[in-house]
């Protein structure tokens, strides 16, 4: 998959509150890099609850 379609689906992902860590997995990409693409994503407080 291109680069610019893995940052797409870390995007969506993230965005349904998918752990970071859980994208790294999926699309076997390192979590410094999900991260760094998705930093700018805010996860609700549900989100942020489930990922407890």
């Amino acid at each position: 998959m291109a680069k610019s379609l893995l940052r797409l689906e870390a995007h969506k992902l993230r965005k349904k509150g998918i752990s970071v860590r859980k994208i790294a997995q999926t699309l076997g990409i390192s979590k410094s890099t999900i991260s760094h693409w998705t930093r700018d994503i805010i996860l609700t407080v549900e989100q942020l609850e489930a990922l407890r």
